[in-house]
């Protein structure tokens, strides 16, 4: 038998939005430097290296919620022959 764990899941809302390349990730380096959980491939120099070296496409995400937190995500959308857009 297996017992199943009662979880309390808290409920924020969160906006999301893209990082438009036109914004050029102003003061992203300097939110990255001050978070604790920052890491290299959070830095715009990474952006950069990834989309010379492969021509992968930046997808930067940005959400802020109504409690104050926020968070980023540097993603990259990956196109391959065989499989398109992943």
């Amino acid at each position: 038998m297996i017992a199943a764990a009662a979880a309390v899941v808290e409920t924020v809302d969160v906006e999301v939005r893209r990082v438009e390349p036109a914004e050029r990730l102003t003061g992203w380096s300097a939110a990255v430097d001050g978070a604790r959980d920052g890491h290299v491939a959070h830095a715009p120099a990474w952006r950069e290296a990834i989309g010379r070296a492969y021509g992968h496409q930046p997808l930067y995400l940005v959400g802020h919620g109504g409690d104050g937190r926020r968070g980023a995500l540097p993603a990259f959308v990956v196109r391959r022959p065989l499989l398109g857009a992943v």
